[in-house]
């Protein structure tokens, strides 16, 4: 069955992602590499490399079961040979995020199991179920209609429901989750940000996208910010908002310098300046202007639509003063 997420999201729900406070601390504070030994433990298992919408939908699921625990494995991806690509979420904005899905469900902590992958990979699909429950002490799982498990991934959703029909194992399997008639996956969230289609993103995901780098040069009219931890998105001229110290600013960002990527944050849009050498959280709210190779061009079409929207908000404000008041009414 196909689930409609509705996205009711706005700026506020940014502003509590840079205000609030974890409560669980880094995602470090969550990992567990030992045998979880908590009593009613759900298992979710997957990548979790993007943390869309349908991955909080498998959450809100698991809540309903017991305790929900994240469950990923280690070196996957080059113990396989896949080719190497940056994660979509920063390791401590992950931490963020799981934050904001238990205030929102009323849950407790939620738990991220680390399994090495080396440990389960030639597993037979009956196995590796035996392993969530048996050593691991899970007490059900919740997973996606498409998930495939064990060696070669020959386990499908047939196989798990025999398998916690005659163990007596909790389970349930969450249909796809849709927004807009969009499929929400981690493959279709790099799809829109291969094409700096950032509100369709921001639908995905259910947040801006943000983009974790570091300032590492400082010039009078921009500043630069490399070393980054995430994918960027399409290389182009984005509204964003920048976080550093808990202060948001709204800029442009632009993303090439000496062959490396990079994000290009012009200070004319600063109130405050950003300090250098300091981590800088970015969240990209819609793309303004497409790339152009000519530096001045950016800065000048960038100029023209800063001037625009200052006009808008200057003629909304005129309007508003002379409007006369309706007299009141008894």
């Amino acid at each position: 069955m196909k689930y409609y997420h509705s996205l009711g999201f706005s700026c506020y729900v940014l502003l509590c992602f840079t205000k609030r406070a974890c409560k669980s601390g880094t995602l470090a504070g969550r990992l567990q590499r030992r045998c979880f030994t908590c009593s009613g433990s759900i298992a979710i298992p997957g990548k979790w490399d993007a943390f869309h919408i349908g991955h909080r939908r498998l959450v809100e699921v698991a809540s309903s079961l017991g305790n929900p625990v994240l469950v990923t494995f280690e070196n996957m991806a080059s113990v396989l040979g896949w080719p190497s690509r940056p994660p979509l979420v920063a390791r401590d904005f992950a931490s963020r995020i799981l934050c904001s899905w238990e205030e929102e469900l009323s849950l407790g902590p939620i738990k991220l199991q680390v399994i090495p992958f080396e440990r389960v990979r030639y597993m037979e699909p009956k196995l590796f179920l035996d392993f969530l429950r048996l050593q691991l002490g899970f007490e059900g799982l919740v997973c996606g209609e498409d998930w495939r498990f064990g060696y070669q991934a020959q386990g499908d959703i047939d196989l798990l429901k025999n398998y916690c029909a005659e163990n007596n194992w909790k389970y349930r399997i969450v249909g796809p989750v849709y927004v807009h008639d969009i499929l929400v996956s981690s493959t279709v969230v790099r799809q829109y940000l291969a094409k700096g289609q950032m509100e369709a993103v921001s639908l995905l995901l259910g947040r801006h996208y943000c983009v974790v780098g570091k300032v590492v040069d400082k010039r009078k009219r921009h500043c630069y910010v490399s070393e980054l931890i995430n994918q960027l998105p399409a290389t182009a001229i984005y509204e964003a908002v920048i976080e550093q110290h808990k202060h948001c600013y709204i800029h442009v960002i632009n993303e090439e310098r000496d062959k490396n990527s990079c994000i290009l944050i012009d200070n004319f849009t600063l109130d405050h300046s950003l300090h250098l050498g300091q981590q800088v959280d970015i969240h990209i709210i819609r793309k303004v202007l497409s790339h152009s190779t000519n530096y001045l061009n950016i800065i000048f079409q960038f100029c023209l639509y800063i001037e625009e929207q200052h006009l808008k908000l200057f003629l909304h404000d005129r309007v508003l003063s002379h409007t006369p008041q309706q007299p009141h009414r008894r």
